[in-house]
């Protein structure tokens, strides 16, 4: 997160958003790291920068898994954009 905030900076127009990518349903959902990215969020604040969340979220074919809250926790923390999400869909 650091670096991303300070390629931000030096690449303003380059580094568009933050995001977390990875296979959901294997990995921790998004509430495991409120602190790192409400930190985050405030940083990004303090320092007066546009560099929104861009989360990719809903990515798992799983369910009732850690991972089916990501989408909902993804807006919840103001992403800009949701990759794939394809949890949205109709089963």
């Amino acid at each position: 997160m650091d670096e991303c905030l300070q390629l931000k900076q030096k690449y303003p127009d380059v580094i568009a958003g933050f995001d977390l990518v990875g296979a959901e349903d294997t990995g921790k959902p998004l509430t495991d790291y409120l602190a790192p990215l409400l930190a985050f969020k405030g940083r990004v604040k303090e320092l007066g920068i546009n560099l929104p969340f861009i989360f990719h979220a809903g990515e798992t074919l799983d369910d009732g898994g850690q991972a089916d809250g990501n989408l909902y926790d993804a807006i919840l923390l103001g992403t800009k954009r949701i990759g794939h999400g394809y949890v949205c869909d109709e089963r």
